[in-house]
Formats: C-alpha cells, sequence, structure tokens
C-alpha cells in the first residue's frame, strides 16, 4: 500500500507541526512489537506483547496509561483472547487509553517516533490474501473483519494515532440495528449520552482499502465531539459515504485528504446531519454513482464555508467531472449557502444533481469549511 506521493508531501509539511495531547494521567506505558521475543508482559520494548489486543485487554479503562506500538501488521484476530479467524474482533479503544504507533522498537520518548516511515498497520484481511477490489462482495475479502477499530467506550483522553487502518469489510447482516454494515475501518457510535461533548483524539491516520455494506467505508461517526487531525481517507467504499460518514455528529477535521474513494452517494462523505467543521480538507479523485464525489449533504442542510481567499465560486466548485454532470458539494434543504475557498480534483458525480427543496425536515446540519491545501 503506497502512500499517494502528494499526500504524503502534505503531510509532511504538516505532521511535525502537531503535538498530541497527551493521557490524562500519563500513569504508565505498555509496549506492543510483533518481533519481541521477552516476556510478552508490555513492561519493556524487549518484553513487549506481540499481540495488539493483548496490550488492549491488560489496560484498564481509565488507566491514563499509553500503548506504544513498533511498525509491523496487527490482526484483530491475533491474541489470547480472541478466536483465529473471528470476523467479530475488532479493535476496542478505551477510555483515558491512548494508542500510539509508528515506533521502531527502540524509542525511550513518543517524540522519537516516525509514523510515515514506520508504518503500523492494524489490518482487517485476517487471511492476509486482499486484492485491489474494494467491494463488501469481493470474495477475497470474505474473511475480513467487520470493523476493524470500534469505538463506543470513549472520553476526551482516548487517542488513535499514528497508524493505518485497512481492510474492514462491514458487511455483518445479523448485526442488530443494521450495525454490522456500518464502519468498516472505524465504527465510532458514542450516542449514549446525547448531550455528552466526548471529544476523543484521532491524529496522524491513513484509512484505506475499507469498505461497508451501508454508511462509511472508511469511517463510520456517531458521537457527539471528536478531532480528526492529519488523517487520509483513500480507496475506500460503501452506498453512503465512501470515506466518512457523518451521522448526527459534532466533528472537526483538519488537514485531511479525500483520495480515490467511492460510493452510490458521497464519493469522499455524507453528512447525515449534526454538525462539521473541516480545516483544510483536500478533496481528490473520489466518485460517486449517484450524486456528489465529494461531499453530500443529507438532510436539511445550512452550509457555511468561509472565505479565506477571493476565488470565485466556479474555479473553486469545478474540480473535473463527466461531461456535464457536476462534482464538488451538493445539497438538499434551505439551508444558507456560502462558498469560498476548497479543493476539489476530480471528484465525480455519475449523475445530474437537481434536488427538490425540503422545509419539512426536522434535522438541521452545520458544515463549515475554512481553508484547503491546495496540490499540484
Amino acid at each position: 500500500m503506497r502512500m499517494d506521493i502528494s499526500c504524503k508531501i502534505g503531510f509532511l509539511l504538516v505532521a511535525f507541526a502537531f503535538v498530541p495531547a497527551a493521557s490524562a494521567q500519563g500513569q504508565s506505558v505498555i509496549y506492543v512489537n510483533q518481533a519481541a521475543s521477552g516476556a510478552n508482559d508490555g513492561t519493556t520494548w524487549a518484553d513487549a506483547y506481540t499481540s495488539l489486543q493483548d496490550a488492549l485487554n491488560a489496560t484498564p479503562r481509565g488507566s491514563g496509561d499509553e500503548i506504544w506500538v513498533a511498525q509491523s501488521i496487527y490482526r484483530p484476530d491475533q491474541g489470547q483472547a480472541v478466536t483465529e479467524g473471528d470476523r467479530e474482533a475488532s479493535f476496542r479503544l478505551k477510555s483515558n487509553v491512548a494508542l500510539y504507533g509508528g515506533f521502531v522498537g527502540t524509542e525511550t520518548s513518543r517524540d522519537e517516533r516516525d509514523w510515515l516511515v514506520n508504518p503500523t498497520l492494524l489490518s482487517g484481511d485476517l487471511l492476509g490474501n486482499d486484492n485491489d477490489n474494494v467491494d463488501i462482495n469481493e470474495p477475497s475479502r470474505a474473511d475480513n473483519s467487520y470493523h476493524v477499530v470500534t469505538a463506543t467506550d470513549l472520553d476526551p483522553w482516548t487517542v488513535l494515532d499514528g497508524f493505518t487502518i485497512t481492510g474492514g469489510n462491514a458487511s455483518d447482516q445479523n448485526a442488530p440495528f443494521g450495525r454490522g454494515l456500518l464502519g468498516g475501518g472505524l465504527m465510532l457510535d458514542y450516542l449514549a449520552h446525547p448531550f455528552e461533548a466526548v471529544q476523543p483524539r484521532f491524529a496522524h491516520l491513513v484509512f484505506e482499502a475499507n469498505a461497508a455494506g451501508f454508511r462509511g467505508g472508511g469511517v463510520y461517526l456517531r458521537i457527539r465531539g471528536v478531532d480528526f487531525e492529519y488523517v487520509t481517507f483513500r480507496s475506500n467504499a460503501a452506498p453512503e459515504g465512501g470515506g466518512v460518514y457523518h451521522d448526527g455528529s459534532i466533528a472537526t477535521m483538519r488537514n485531511v485528504f479525500f483520495v480515490g474513494n467511492r460510493a452510490g452517494v458521497g464519493g469522499a462523505m455524507t453528512v447525515g446531519g449534526g454538525e462539521i467543521h473541516l480545516r483544510g480538507v483536500t478533496l481528490r479523485g473520489n466518485v460517486a454513482q449517484s450524486w456528489a464525489g465529494g461531499i453530500y449533504l443529507h438532510l436539511a442542510i445550512s452550509l457555511a464555508i468561509f472565505m479565506l481567499l477571493p476565488w470565485p465560486v466556479s474555479h473553486v466548485l469545478r474540480g473535473k467531472a463527466l461531461p456535464e454532470r457536476p462534482s464538488g458539494i451538493p445539497y438538499r434543504g434551505e439551508g444558507m449557502v456560502l462558498i469560498a475557498i476548497a479543493v476539489f480534483f476530480a471528484s465525480v458525480a455519475a449523475r445530474v444533481v437537481g434536488l427538490p427543496k425540503r422545509s419539512n425536515e426536522a434535522e438541521m446540519a452545520v458544515f463549515h469549511l475554512v481553508g484547503a491545501m491546495v496540490l499540484p
């Protein structure tokens, strides 16, 4: 999996400007290195856990601990408490536990790691046999985890930082309320307390080649408060929201790339209500079969995109599309539309978007887009 060179350059420009937040208490560091041959108890790099699942299981929720993970490929069905080949196995995040990837396996400080040079993969490809066809019905993905990462136990000190999440295949038709068809890479569902601002952090991540049977090939979001910073969504697929499906959440995304994602609606992302703030967003080569190769704003949407540079709307949103078939950001509803700078490269919708106004929707969404990262 080679990172798109333009995206990698963009990440190099911004990666070192961000210092991730430490855990609330910083009590302990637990080490994970698949190549370790010591006591397998996580106390040092030499005695690191060889399974990330074992490290997660041994780390109490609310502990304030950090789990440092050395470069390698980690699969959710590997570990003492999981069954090999179990598609329901998932890396389950915990409140006040921070996961950091990108280590060589010798570091004494988190600042020494380099997540670009030392890729740390969380892979749902349990047999290691995936081909390039990212589709839930692809036979080589019939063994894959339904959700590579699951996040339902969260707080402001929950962190996932420095990983590539790949190979999720959310195709479980039997899960309650259709949850098995949401979020192949990350299924983030925390609305048990709808008025609680949670604000976990997801940074320096790549969501690549994940698929979902309904919404959010890369990520499904349903949470009041979450931050994504320096994240690439690449080559993910779903009927709605190829890269991300934002479902009534409150979310902020800064310096994010949507590259080559596919969907029926919203190739890069579908916003299905709630509030989302995008700062420094680039959409490139995303495709939708029906509406919005870029970002699709569903339900009654109030769209506010704040101007930073005096570029004309036609220049900003034209992108590259099929002849007479627009790309960019279509929306349905009666909200105000203020267009400013955004970058859309070849975000293609394969159908003309002619949507009637719908003023009787009960749910509103707010969409803020500030700035853009311009790629050649």
